[in-house]
């Protein structure tokens, strides 16, 4: 387990510091000899392109390798191929028709299908911050999607509930279901969480949407 954890971590050094690199070959060799992350780091490197390599994002290509690793139980894939679908959702006409036919193959166009499952997707030791977040997003989503019910299910849960941004979100649906009680106690959990998010400091320091009472009174 240590030297997998290891070569994790280690690999994409390798790899984007190497000279006179053949792409194609050695991502080839990687998959066949190491498994799964050589699967990660190839989708990466064509979501993202390299100038040193001389790669173009290709994100056809990166997003088929997602969709692959998604069918082996990846996280890390369920989340790449929810936030694709979800930005389909918000804007069709700005994304390739071929990669909406990788999601149509792999899982549907519905974003709550790849976080959904991602959520509970078992998670080595290197991705055991993905299925949270995953969890978290899916929360949030369904927020978007005005089920304020299943939004508290979902944020409910101890992998998420102590969160930042799900205790807002948590404030957020006990607010639109007009459990304003409930909603201040999730607000102040969130505004005063050790650990919170930017964006939630932000929130607490600027925001009059809740009126904000201190645990105890």
């Amino acid at each position: 387990m240590i030297g997998k954890i290891f070569l994790a971590l280690t690999l994409p050094l390798f790899f984007y510091g190497a000279v006179d690199l053949d792409v194609e070959k050695d991502l080839d060799y990687i998959s066949k000899n190491i498994g799964g992350d050589a699967l990660l780091l190839e989708a990466t490197l064509y979501e993202q392109g390299s100038a040193e390599q001389g790669i173009e994002p290709n994100l056809n290509r990166a997003f088929e390798v997602y969709a692959k690793l998604y069918k082996q139980g990846n996280p890390v894939a369920a989340y790449k191929l929810g936030m694709l679908a979800w930005g389909i959702e918000q804007d069709s006409k700005s994304y390739d028709n071929k990669l909406k036919g990788i999601l149509k193959k792999t899982d549907g166009l519905s974003p709550i299908a790849y976080f959904e499952k991602g959520a509970h997707m078992n998670s080595s030791y290197r991705y055991q911050t993905i299925t949270p977040l995953l969890r978290e997003v899916w929360g949030i989503y369904t927020f978007a999607k005005e089920d304020y019910a299943k939004t508290i299910e979902i944020l409910s849960d101890p992998s998420v509930s102590d969160f930042s941004v799900a205790q807002l979100y948590m404030a957020f649906a006990y607010l639109e279901l007009k459990q304003t009680e409930l909603a201040n106690l999730f607000l102040n959990r969130a505004c005063n969480n050790p650990n919170k998010k930017e964006q939630v400091a932000a929130f607490c320091a600027d925001s009059s949407s809740l009126e904000r009472i201190k645990l105890g009174e």
